[in-house]
């Protein structure tokens, strides 16, 4: 048999494809290989089960390998073979802990299982409490929905509370970008799955004050509230500007043709290359070495292609000081100040965890148990969320 698998240290990306990618961006591979060789062939990398079985149907592959989407979720044959497609566990193509831990030395773990690689410490035995609780989520984000599924399916009376009109938190809008659909079917897993738990219950459009009657009674109160983007003190904002959060462009605030980015962290560079992608001409700007310094360097390069091919402009070593009407004013490498015309100005400078609301809360629940996680601990990436949920759910 032969696995057809590209890349190469010239396109390092392709050997672990992230979700810039896209679906089976090397599914041709399999195909070229096949027209010359009289041995089984297997297609890979981002393969979805509907794409493998399509391959498969019109003779391209033989075959289809599966990497990554056996450590989101091990069942993946047995469930679609008993047809549970909507019960596998989508993988988000991150490869923030599997591919990333190898290359880091660590143990293989997985962003949206916490059990992969700590399947004898991490088990769910469901209905094992002895004395269920009564557990109030407040948020339903990422750490909220694993915290309450986890929980629930122990044994725990779950109520999760959310002031918006549908579950996902901070997913939600960043699961926009095509490149990032991935993370829409993470938000229909756990849909799927707290659908068929009887001790949890979701509620929507319901914003959780301290004076609220559903905390009474509560034996634990879970702070699942996420984070709040910010703009730096040290940033002048002039009255008449209108700068757009992050957030905002990923829920539907309108654009103008020029956009510049303040912030190539993570989110600011995401959002560049779907503006670019949608036709607009992008700025970002950075004031450190490079953008996405964090990043695992694996996805970096797609992205950092990904921006050159769609004419992103990047400006790095360049500090934000005034946001106005006219654009952004910085100053350069150099020392010098200028001002960046802009349509829409995009922030993109971070989050803070949201304490002062999750303290508010928390003492309005005297005697119950209170426990925090995900972003209103400390902003961080989605596979932290779940997992820091999932453990201290386990541990109630």
């Amino acid at each position: 048999m032969i696995l057809c698998d590209d890349g190469s240290y010239e396109a390092m990306d392709y050997v672990f494809p992230p979700y810039y990618l896209g679906d089976a961006p090397m599914w041709e591979a399999a195909a070229r290989v096949k027209e010359v060789v009289s041995i089984p062939v297997a297609a890979c990398g981002s393969l979805t089960p509907e794409i493998g079985e399509r391959l498969i149907a019109e003779g391209s592959a033989d075959l289809v390998a599966l990497g990554r989407p056996l450590i989101a979720d091990p069942d993946i044959v047995v469930k679609l073979e008993q047809g549970r497609r909507a019960d596998i566990r989508p993988c988000i193509r991150c490869n923030q802990l599997c591919t990333g831990n190898a290359f880091f030395g660590l143990p293989v773990a997985c962003a949206v299982n916490p059990e992969a690689g700590f399947e004898l410490e991490r088990v769910i035995e469901p209905g094992s409490v002895t004395e269920p609780k009564r557990v109030v989520v407040v948020g339903a984000g990422p750490a909220g929905l694993e915290f309450a599924r986890v929980a629930g399916l122990r044994g725990h009376h779950v109520e999760v509370y959310e002031k918006g009109d549908s579950i996902g938190g901070v997913l939600l809008p960043a699961a926009t970008p095509d490149f990032k659909r991935e993370l829409f079917h993470m938000i229909g897993w756990w849909e799927h799955q707290l659908e068929q738990i009887p001790t949890v219950s979701i509620h929507l459009g319901h914003q959780i004050t301290a004076a609220d009657e559903v905390l009474a009674g509560a034996d634990v109160l879970v702070l699942a509230i996420g984070s709040h983007p910010f703009v730096p003190e040290a940033v002048a904002v002039d009255p008449g500007a209108r700068p757009v959060d992050v957030l905002e462009f990923h829920r539907g605030a309108p654009l103008g043709k020029r956009v510049v980015v303040c912030g190539g962290g993570l989110s600011g560079a995401d959002a560049a290359l779907e503006i670019a992608k949608a036709g607009h001409e992008v700025v970002i700007l950075e004031m450190v070495e490079e953008i996405a310094g964090d990043m695992l360097m694996l996805n970096r390069i797609s992205l950092l292609r990904e921006l050159e091919a769609h004419g992103v402009e990047i400006r790095t070593r360049t500090l934000v000081k005034e946001i106005t009407p006219a654009g952004v004013r910085v100053t350069g490498p150099e020392g010098a100040e200028e001002l960046i015309e802009a349509d829409t100005v995009i922030t993109a400078f971070g989050l803070k965890p949201a304490k002062g609301e999750g303290d508010t809360l928390a003492t309005a629940v005297p005697g119950a148990e209170i426990i925090r996680v995900g972003d209103c601990v400390k902003p961080g990436k989605v596979g932290d969320a779940i997992n820091d949920a999932y453990v201290a759910a386990l541990a109630l």
